[in-house]
């Protein structure tokens, strides 16, 4: 992909986002000008964009407070897809 292709893909992107999403389908359709491929690919980025908007509700910052503090739920015993946390390997800086 050409960076003027990307350049054209990220201001349609960012044009769409301005609109209420009601609206985004119908200016897609006519600024895209029957190229399917351009407008699935901006339809694409606004997907991602909505999916991940709740990925960080907090600062980071405000996480590390926390387990500084020693305020931090547990994580033990907690599931993150097959997985399972079972007890504390390491803890600090650098590794």
């Amino acid at each position: 992909m050409t960076p003027e292709r990307l350049q054209i893909i990220e201001n349609l992107f960012h044009a769409a986002l301005a609109r209420p999403r009601e609206e985004r389908a119908t200016f897609l359709v006519a600024v895209c000008s029957g190229d399917e491929t351009l407008r699935s690919e901006v339809e694409s980025l606004i997907s991602s964009h909505e999916q991940s908007s709740q990925f960080i509700e907090k600062p980071a910052f405000d996480r590390g407070l926390q387990i500084i503090a020693g305020q931090a739920p547990s994580i033990l015993d907690r599931e993150i897809g097959p997985y399972k946390i079972l007890s504390l390997i390491g803890a600090g800086g650098m590794g």
